[in-house]
């Protein structure tokens, strides 16, 4: 062991499972000593479990060990190798009556923040913030990514304006969890804050619109439109104007203000995760490459394609469908990716489908105008098409597209993973996740959960590719 430098240990530790982390660093002082900054970088706790609008405390002897657990981890030897801290509620199992005091230990936590001195990810949920504590989170100079889900501030002074280092910040909230305490957050001439989640309503920024400043700096835009208050698409997305990836979802009718606003566009806007609605509004504004589609159906999707001129679409190289429900004859697929005849990558997911879409799509890939060199991916999720036609499936795919040089099929019992490489060298890789009796066992579906995170994973990968139209190097 003394033979081998510390730093290659180390860079083994970062990839070991927490669990066999753990049982090493307890075979030798010096795996102790190395392996403590991943085994305390992520921290993890509950103050009161909170439920169907009331806060719940755990029983006496929880709360001594939950009290006992927080002032280990704040100690002088833990705390400096906490990076990351998420807070949220306890199950309402392990909690017994209501009480009108939760934040006991939610305020040790809070107050003390500052003995993370590397902390620099911080996510909230169902907690109560006091104005001390707000103060406190004012003073987190390491603190890069803020992310706050269905917080309350329990405070009547409000921050003045600061500029912090925040990179990142993601607000989720409604009703009883206003925006308007954490804007000083967000000030506008901050050159580190380059993504905004904003699932809020808007119009706490302030009473009119336009008075929302301008964030040049803002990178990445997510909204989720439903809960904003507003038709007033494009007034707000003007406040934003180099973004390169946005995400607008729950979008419902058209902009009030659409032909006031016609000159806006966003030159810089790459990639858009967007509601079938809003295409008009983003579309010929913007020179995408990559474009996922919800919340809509085949009819509604074409539908608005048919107000795109075709050059809105002709530059996308990566669509994806995502639980769009399709015919089972094919003709909304089919008309769908007429309007993008230079895709490289086309992802499906159906699981909401009760039709064989795999085999739907087999009979529409023929009737498509497909510039067969181009399209290079394929991946495919479903729930009804069964392991036993995997194969086929893809056997079809290849003649179909002879293009395609990597697929992936997620169904109901199976992952087929199958890609080609450069020099010809194909690999294929086929997981069964069910028992002969239709039933999951915990193996399995651990194994179904990580191939369904992996599936993100997977097709994100294309896209860090030097060469889209090279053999694909993706999977």
């Amino acid at each position: 062991m003394d033979t081998v430098p510390n730093e290659l240990w180390l860079e083994i530790f970062e990839h070991l499972p927490r669990k066999s982390l753990s049982q090493a660093s307890l075979t030798a002082h010096s795996f102790w000593r190395l392996a403590r900054p991943f085994l305390f970088r992520h921290f993890h706790f509950h103050p009161y479990a909170y439920y169907d609008g009331s806060f719940y405390l755990p029983s006496p002897e929880r709360m001594a060990r939950a009290k006992e657990r927080l002032h280990f981890w704040l100690s002088d030897e833990i705390a400096p190798f906490v990076h990351e801290c998420r807070i949220s509620s306890w199950s309402e199992r392990h909690c017994q009556d209501s009480t009108d005091s939760p934040n006991i230990l939610l305020d040790i936590l809070l107050l003390q923040l500052p003995r993370f001195t590397n902390l620099w990810h911080l996510t909230a949920n169902c907690a109560t913030f006091t104005g001390a504590a707000m103060s406190t989170l004012r003073g987190m100079s390491t603190l890069r990514h803020l992310e706050i889900e269905r917080c309350w501030v329990d405070a009547e002074e409000s921050l003045e304006s600061f500029s912090p280092a925040l990179t990142l910040f993601s607000f989720s909230g409604r009703y009883r969890c206003p925006l308007t305490p954490w804007i000083p957050f967000l000030r506008p001439d901050s050159d580190h804050l380059r993504e905004l989640r904003l699932l809020c309503e808007l119009r706490d920024w302030n009473e009119h619109l336009e008075a929302i400043p301008v964030y040049p700096h803002v990178r990445r835009l997510q909204l989720n439109w439903s809960n904003t208050g507003t038709n007033d698409c494009l007034a707000v997305l003007s406040r934003f104007p180099n973004i390169r990836v946005a995400g607008i979802l729950d979008f419902v009718g058209h902009d009030r203000r659409f032909n006031s606003l016609a000159s806006i566009t966003f030159p810089f806007l790459k990639v858009l995760t967007v509601s079938c609605n809003c295409l008009p509004v983003i579309l010929p504004r913007a020179p995408l490459g990559k474009l996922t589609v919800g919340d809509g159906t085949a009819k509604e999707l074409i539908s608005r394609l048919e107000e795109l001129d075709k050059s809105a679409t002709v530059a996308i190289y990566s669509l994806r469908l995502d639980s769009i429900p399709l015919d089972p004859d094919g003709e909304g697929l089919k008309k769908i990716l007429q309007y993008f005849p230079h895709l490289v990558r086309l992802r499906v997911e159906a699981n909401f489908s009760n039709h064989d879409t795999a085999t739907m799509l087999l009979t529409v890939f023929p009737w498509v105008s497909f510039s067969q060199s181009t399209l290079e991916s394929v991946s495919i999720s479903l729930s009804a098409v069964q392991s036993q036609k995997s194969v086929a499936v893809r056997r079809a795919l290849m003649e179909k597209c002879p293009g395609v040089t990597s697929l992936r099929l997620e169904g109901a019992d199976f992952e087929l993973r199958w890609r080609m490489h450069g020099d010809g060298i194909v690999e294929e890789d086929y997981v069964p996740v069910q028992n002969e009796d239709d039933n999951l066992s915990p193996e399995a579906e651990e194994l179904l959960s990580c191939l369904r995170k992996d599936f993100n994973i997977w097709w994100n990968a294309g896209d860090n590719a030097s060469n889209l139209r090279g053999p694909s190097t993706v999977m």
